[in-house]
């Protein structure tokens, strides 16, 4: 992912580094993810995840993104993917656990240590 140009682009570059580099993405993107067989990039973008079909010999192409659904999942921490691939079908993504009701009452036992006992059975 580049924002050299002023927004954030999905590119692919080759290894070993030539100096060669090629646009994916058409309208922006971040966070992208290869898929496990190499053919495809996902990336999320403008509130929806994105793939683009790759081909990366004899000479690389690239087809036209297409969205596959909505992203209404958490975005990832410090420029971190918040999702993966489990396979071929299936997205993993982080979402916050839902957080504990408000505490509004407190018990509170009188006399601990003379509940313990009894509670053990002690005399």
């Amino acid at each position: 992912m580049s924002d050299e140009s002023g927004r954030a682009e999905i590119f692919v570059l080759p290894f070993p580094l030539t100096g060669q580099r090629w646009r994916v993405s058409t309208a922006g993107g971040s966070e992208p993810v290869w898929s496990l067989d190499g053919r495809q990039v996902f990336y999320r973008n403008a509130g929806q995840i994105q793939a683009v079909d790759v081909r990366p010999s004899p000479a690389f192409s690239a087809g036209t993104p297409r969205t596959l659904f909505a992203d209404t999942f958490v975005i990832g921490p410090n420029s971190r993917n918040g999702y993966s691939i489990a396979d071929g079908d299936r997205f993993l993504f982080a979402q916050p656990v839902r957080p504990d009701p408000p505490i509004t009452q407190v018990p509170v036992v009188m006399n601990w240590f003379s509940e313990l006992r009894r509670a053990a059975g002690a005399k």
